[in-house]
């Protein structure tokens, strides 16, 4: 079983190559080539957990995610987790991946391709509320899919 950490995710694959692949995953997944039941969603005082699998022809995928408020002041990443892929037909472990990079990537890609299957092709700019990781990742994944000048950020700090 391979490991992943955040930095060798975003090291082994380029955002053309997340959107082409989340493309994909979304138009196998309207096809019903995955069951995607409801996620667990387990509240703990103020901490959320939770659980999102899917299940395919080939791979089985289980997202695990704490989502853990007062880790900021402990220094620590509010939002962890965990993503495991096995092979649908043994059950055996494939991949073990950083949830959040994983999650951080593939919504940044469903942006894109919305982007451009509605946006303009000739841009001179975009706007992004919220500077955060999504903000980030949403502005290099939109830079993929249009060429543009400026980024006009909004964050409320």
């Amino acid at each position: 079983m391979i490991h992943l950490s955040a930095a060798q995710i975003q090291e082994c694959i380029s955002p053309s190559e997340v959107i082409l692949a989340v493309r994909a995953g979304l138009i196998s997944e309207s096809k019903g080539d995955y069951f995607i039941p409801q996620r667990m969603h387990i509240d703990q005082d103020s901490d959320t957990h939770l659980l999102m699998p899917a299940f395919g022809k080939k791979y089985n995928c289980t997202k695990l995610v704490s989502v853990i408020p007062d880790n900021k002041q402990r220094g620590l990443p509010i939002i962890s987790g965990t993503v495991i892929l096995n092979d649908a037909t043994t059950g055996t472990p494939l991949a073990l991946m950083d949830a959040p990079m994983i999650t951080a990537l593939r919504t940044a890609a469903i942006g894109a391709i919305g982007m451009d299957m509605i946006a303009p092709k000739e841009i001179d700019a975009i706007g992004v509320i919220g500077c955060g990781v999504q903000g980030i990742w949403q502005s290099i994944y939109a830079s993929a899919v249009r060429n543009f000048k400026n980024i006009y950020c909004y964050s409320r700090s």
